[in-house]
Protein backbone atom coordinates (compact mmCIF):
# COMPACT_ATOMS: atom_id res chain seq x y z
CA UNK A 1 0.00 0.00 0.00
CA UNK A 2 1.55 3.82 -0.61
CA UNK A 3 0.31 6.54 0.38
CA UNK A 4 -0.49 10.35 -0.92
CA UNK A 5 -0.95 13.53 0.53
CA UNK A 6 -2.92 16.55 -0.50
CA UNK A 7 -2.69 19.85 2.03
CA UNK A 8 -5.55 22.23 1.76
CA UNK A 9 -7.86 24.09 4.17
CA UNK A 10 -5.19 23.87 7.13
CA UNK A 11 -5.98 20.04 6.12
CA UNK A 12 -3.56 17.24 5.69
CA UNK A 13 -5.48 14.10 3.55
CA UNK A 14 -3.92 10.85 3.11
CA UNK A 15 -5.16 8.99 -0.04
CA UNK A 16 -4.17 5.18 0.24
CA UNK A 17 -3.74 3.31 -3.13
CA UNK A 18 -3.47 -0.45 -3.60
CA UNK A 19 0.12 -1.87 -5.13
CA UNK A 20 -0.07 -3.31 -8.26
CA UNK A 21 -0.84 -7.01 -9.02
CA UNK A 22 -1.65 -9.85 -11.19
CA UNK A 23 -4.27 -11.47 -10.40
CA UNK A 24 -8.25 -11.08 -10.88
CA UNK A 25 -8.45 -9.86 -7.24
CA UNK A 26 -5.59 -7.31 -7.31
CA UNK A 27 -7.35 -6.31 -10.92
CA UNK A 28 -10.41 -5.38 -9.09
CA UNK A 29 -8.42 -4.21 -6.29
CA UNK A 30 -6.79 -1.88 -8.70
CA UNK A 31 -9.74 -0.47 -10.38
CA UNK A 32 -11.29 0.22 -7.24
CA UNK A 33 -7.71 2.13 -5.47
CA UNK A 34 -7.96 4.38 -9.30
CA UNK A 35 -10.66 6.84 -7.34
CA UNK A 36 -9.02 9.45 -4.93
CA UNK A 37 -10.39 8.59 -1.87
CA UNK A 38 -8.77 9.70 1.21
CA UNK A 39 -8.91 10.23 5.24
CA UNK A 40 -7.51 13.31 7.56
CA UNK A 41 -7.61 10.55 10.05
CA UNK A 42 -3.75 10.85 11.57
CA UNK A 43 -3.75 7.09 11.32
CA UNK A 44 -4.97 6.58 8.07
CA UNK A 45 -5.47 3.07 8.21
CA UNK A 46 -7.47 3.05 10.87
CA UNK A 47 -9.90 4.86 8.58
CA UNK A 48 -9.33 2.05 5.54
CA UNK A 49 -12.74 0.09 6.33
CA UNK A 50 -14.58 3.50 5.47
CA UNK A 51 -12.44 4.29 2.45
CA UNK A 52 -12.76 0.56 1.47
CA UNK A 53 -16.29 1.23 1.50
CA UNK A 54 -16.71 4.60 -0.45
CA UNK A 55 -14.45 3.08 -3.26
CA UNK A 56 -16.51 0.29 -3.32
CA UNK A 57 -19.38 2.18 -3.84
CA UNK A 58 -18.03 4.69 -6.53
CA UNK A 59 -17.31 1.78 -8.55
CA UNK A 60 -20.59 -0.06 -8.17
CA UNK A 61 -21.86 3.40 -9.45
CA UNK A 62 -19.87 3.72 -11.94
CA UNK A 63 -20.15 7.47 -12.67
CA UNK A 64 -17.17 8.99 -14.38
CA UNK A 65 -17.76 12.22 -13.28
CA UNK A 66 -16.93 10.96 -9.97
CA UNK A 67 -13.50 10.35 -10.78
CA UNK A 68 -12.81 14.14 -11.51
CA UNK A 69 -13.27 14.61 -7.35
CA UNK A 70 -10.98 13.87 -4.49
CA UNK A 71 -13.42 11.66 -2.08
CA UNK A 72 -12.10 12.75 1.64
CA UNK A 73 -13.66 10.56 4.67
CA UNK A 74 -14.04 12.29 7.85
CA UNK A 75 -13.77 8.96 10.30
CA UNK A 76 -13.94 10.70 13.00
CA UNK A 77 -16.19 13.88 14.93
CA UNK A 78 -13.45 16.21 15.68
CA UNK A 79 -12.29 15.99 12.07
CA UNK A 80 -16.03 16.11 10.63
CA UNK A 81 -16.51 19.59 12.90
CA UNK A 82 -13.08 20.60 12.09
CA UNK A 83 -13.68 20.24 8.49
CA UNK A 84 -17.78 21.26 9.03
CA UNK A 85 -16.92 24.69 11.10
CA UNK A 86 -14.21 25.97 9.09
CA UNK A 87 -15.05 29.25 7.28
CA UNK A 88 -15.57 27.80 4.31
CA UNK A 89 -17.85 25.54 4.98
CA UNK A 90 -19.48 26.96 8.08
CA UNK A 91 -22.86 27.61 5.98
CA UNK A 92 -23.29 23.85 4.16
CA UNK A 93 -26.69 22.50 5.77
CA UNK A 94 -25.45 18.40 6.29
CA UNK A 95 -24.85 15.93 8.38
CA UNK A 96 -23.29 13.74 6.15
CA UNK A 97 -21.74 14.56 3.37
CA UNK A 98 -21.03 18.19 0.78
CA UNK A 99 -19.45 18.78 -2.42
CA UNK A 100 -17.07 21.41 -2.80
CA UNK A 101 -17.38 22.38 -6.36
CA UNK A 102 -14.09 24.95 -6.45
CA UNK A 103 -11.67 22.56 -5.01
CA UNK A 104 -13.24 19.29 -6.54
CA UNK A 105 -13.31 17.60 -3.38
CA UNK A 106 -16.57 15.89 -1.69
CA UNK A 107 -16.24 14.92 1.97
CA UNK A 108 -17.89 12.18 3.53
CA UNK A 109 -18.36 11.75 7.49
CA UNK A 110 -17.66 8.14 7.84
CA UNK A 111 -18.64 7.36 11.16
CA UNK A 112 -22.29 7.00 12.95
CA UNK A 113 -23.94 5.84 9.48
CA UNK A 114 -24.80 2.68 8.03
CA UNK A 115 -23.55 0.98 5.28
CA UNK A 116 -26.97 1.84 3.21
CA UNK A 117 -26.77 5.49 4.67
CA UNK A 118 -23.04 6.31 3.47
CA UNK A 119 -23.69 4.53 -0.27
CA UNK A 120 -26.93 7.01 -0.21
CA UNK A 121 -24.79 10.08 0.70
CA UNK A 122 -22.72 8.99 -1.81
CA UNK A 123 -25.07 8.75 -4.73
CA UNK A 124 -26.35 12.27 -3.66
CA UNK A 125 -23.09 13.70 -3.70
CA UNK A 126 -22.72 12.30 -7.21
CA UNK A 127 -26.28 13.74 -8.04
CA UNK A 128 -24.75 17.05 -7.61
CA UNK A 129 -21.62 16.30 -9.65
CA UNK A 130 -23.90 15.00 -12.54
CA UNK A 131 -26.03 18.47 -12.32
CA UNK A 132 -23.20 20.64 -11.49
CA UNK A 133 -25.10 22.44 -9.21
CA UNK A 134 -26.18 22.74 -5.42
CA UNK A 135 -29.67 21.66 -6.27
CA UNK A 136 -31.04 19.19 -3.49
CA UNK A 137 -34.13 17.77 -5.43
CA UNK A 138 -32.18 17.11 -8.72
CA UNK A 139 -28.76 15.84 -7.13
CA UNK A 140 -32.03 13.03 -5.20
CA UNK A 141 -33.06 12.33 -8.55
CA UNK A 142 -29.75 11.38 -9.64
CA UNK A 143 -29.30 9.37 -7.12
CA UNK A 144 -32.52 7.34 -7.96
CA UNK A 145 -31.27 6.93 -11.40
CA UNK A 146 -27.38 5.81 -10.02
CA UNK A 147 -29.20 3.26 -7.40
CA UNK A 148 -31.02 1.78 -10.01
CA UNK A 149 -28.40 1.16 -12.85
CA UNK A 150 -25.85 -0.22 -9.51
CA UNK A 151 -28.04 -2.59 -9.02
CA UNK A 152 -29.02 -3.50 -12.60
CA UNK A 153 -25.03 -3.98 -12.94
CA UNK A 154 -24.61 -5.99 -9.63
CA UNK A 155 -27.20 -8.94 -10.99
Amino acid sequence: MRFRMLCGQGLVVVFLFATQGTSDAQERQNEIARWSVGSIDPDPVACSAQIDSVRQTLVDFNAPVSRQFAWVVLCNEKAWFRVKNSAAYRRVATNTGFTDFSNHVVYLKGFKQSAKDLRGTIGHEIGHQMCRCNDEFVANQNKSTLQGSAQIARR
